[in-house]
């Protein structure tokens, strides 16, 4: 039988509500699909938002996978361990229907799918301390942001200035765990709601054909470039980029009560749509923090409501606000 997070995590979390700046987290529900072959940079360059010829080896890149409509059918981490090995993380929910419908799109490319998620555990990690833990158990200095250091049959991935990733097989990522356990621990809920605070989207089987990609703010995000050929939905994403179309983005929403779901619809007092739900998390003091793909125009109709209760709505983040043009691409 194979070792799980289960049979390795022996310590309570930390409250929700008094996050410590420094955290482990074990992600259980984290999954990893593996594409693997001499065409697998190429097919996925042709499937995905970012440009994926032109990864390093032992880097990742933040990427959308849309529909011919533009929309958003997954977002992944894409991990390149080498010319021909990649490795896409995402919700473990939508391993199995994105590998469905992406081996639709394999034809005659010399390229193999397959689920890894049981053969890697994924720990989330918060803070200076727990990052640079996490580098001197694999002997390392702490990578730069975007790089997929790997060592002793682990990878650290480094995401911006205070999270990270650690991937390691189960018995490998017992033995890390035993130098990593003294830090705080805390679980999924707290990982999505530092994602959140980050303004870090992600797509869920709820929410899956609803955003274009600048609604979730790819474009900002680094998960988006238009200097690549085509890719299904391209030519819309493309259009609402050259032209100036976009008329929603993807605000920080804050309320009261149980977190929404992903794709619950937020609407105004007079019960006009003004957009659906990305994510959202409890945050431990009887409310919530989430994301909410809304329009530009939201605050004309009054205040925002999801279920008839009221959401108050963060500013966008600064690059939002600036014109496509003045945006590096």
């Amino acid at each position: 039988m194979s070792v799980t997070w289960t049979d390795i995590q022996d310590v309570a979390p930390v409250p929700l509500n008094a996050l410590p700046d420094a955290l482990i987290t074990p992600l259980p529900d984290a999954g990893v699909i593996a594409v693997e072959g001499p065409d697998a940079a190429e097919f996925l360059h042709s499937q995905l938002t970012h440009d994926i010829k032109g990864m390093p080896t032992r880097s990742w890149r933040l990427a959308g996978w849309c529909n011919p409509k533009g929309r958003l059918l997954a977002l992944f981490r894409v991990v390149r361990d080498s010319d021909q090995h990649f490795r896409l993380l995402c919700p473990g929910e939508l391993v199995t229907g994105v590998m469905r419908r992406l081996q639709m799109f394999v034809l005659r490319a010399r390229v193999t799918l397959a689920d890894r998620s049981g053969e890697l555990l994924a720990l989330g990690l918060h803070g200076q301390s727990a990052l640079q833990a996490a580098a001197q158990s694999l002997d390392a200095d702490l990578p730069e942001d975007g790089v997929a250091f790997q060592a002793h049959g682990a990878t650290l991935l480094r995401l911006g200035e205070t999270r990270g990733l650690l991937l390691a097989g189960p018995d490998r990522m017992n033995r890390l765990w035993e130098t990593l356990r003294e830090l705080p621990v805390g679980d999924t809920q707290h990982w999505r709601l530092l994602q959140i605070r980050e303004g870090e989207p992600e797509v869920f089987q709820d929410s899956q054909d609803l955003f274009i990609p600048q609604m979730a703010n790819l474009d900002i995000l680094d998960g988006l470039t238009f200097r690549k050929g085509c890719y299904p939905g391209q030519e819309v994403v493309a259009r609402m980029h050259y032209l100036g179309r976009l008329k929603k983005r993807m605000f920080p929403i804050r309320g009261e009560g149980l977190p929404p779901r992903p794709g619950d619809e937020v609407r105004n007092s007079g019960g006009k749509r003004l957009g659906h739900v990305v994510t959202a998390e409890a945050n431990g003091a009887e409310g919530y923090e989430g994301l909410a793909v809304l329009n530009l125009d939201h605050a004309e109709g009054g205040q925002p409501r999801i279920d008839e209760q009221p959401v108050t709505v963060g500013p966008l983040p600064e690059a939002a606000q600036e014109p496509p043009a003045n945006r590096a691409e």
